[in-house]
């Protein structure tokens, strides 16, 4: 008797299942990690960026095109890699500018202010330039932001690749002869290195987009 009942209630579930579909869906996915990237081929939802489906993103506002992951990482949301073996010399920096991706030859490491531009701080608004090494903190270090300070729709590396600096074409001679300029999207704050074989940084590469 039980097991005539146990079938016939799963019966009436196929049933209302059948008319209420939508019933019996499950709830998508809350994981962040499925909604991080831009869809390829598509804008994000600022209307800045646009994924162009080969690893690249092309900036609207500044004209020019970055990779999407940081040198070292691919994926769609950029999540294949070691960040403990993704940090470069100056010398291998420049050496991974000089590789072809996605069909372009032209990649080199960004000026200070091309990876400024990058820079969110609260609210969306950019970097104020004003601002020197505090970057996001501002002048009176009362500044509020959220870290990363980067559009992570565009630009899905895990938090923790933000946390450091990145290398950029910017010398800071003659205050520190042999230095370039660094950033960190950790707080957008501004620091620099010596190209020497010791200092290790992360490397975003960009080019002009056409």
């Amino acid at each position: 008797m039980y097991r005539q009942i146990f079938k016939t209630a799963k019966f009436m579930g196929l049933i209302v299942c059948s008319l209420s579909l939508s019933a019996c869906v499950s709830p998508p996915s809350t994981d962040p990690s499925t909604h991080s990237a831009i869809p390829n081929n598509s804008i994000n939802t600022s209307g800045r960026f646009k994924d162009n489906g080969d690893g690249t993103v092309t900036d609207f506002n500044t004209k020019l095109m970055w990779k999407k992951c940081i040198e070292g990482y691919s994926g769609r949301n950029c999540e294949t890699g070691n960040f403990d073996t993704r940090e470069f010399l100056w010398t291998e920096a420049s050496t991974q500018a000089q590789q072809s991706f996605a069909n372009h030859q032209d990649w080199r490491i960004p000026s200070l202010e091309e990876l400024r531009s990058l820079v969110r701080c609260g609210d969306g608004k950019p970097s104020d330039p004003k601002a020197g090494v505090v970057g996001c903190m501002g002048v009176d270090r009362k500044g509020k932001y959220t870290s990363p300070t980067i559009d992570t729709q565009a630009f899905p590396n895990p938090r923790s690749m933000y946390a450091t600096y990145f290398w950029t074409s910017t010398n800071d001679e003659p205050s520190r002869a042999g230095s370039n300029m660094t950033l960190s999207f950790d707080d957008g704050g501004v620091n620099s290195s010596y190209k020497n074989n010791t200092s290790r940084h992360q490397v975003r590469l960009v080019r002009n987009a056409r």
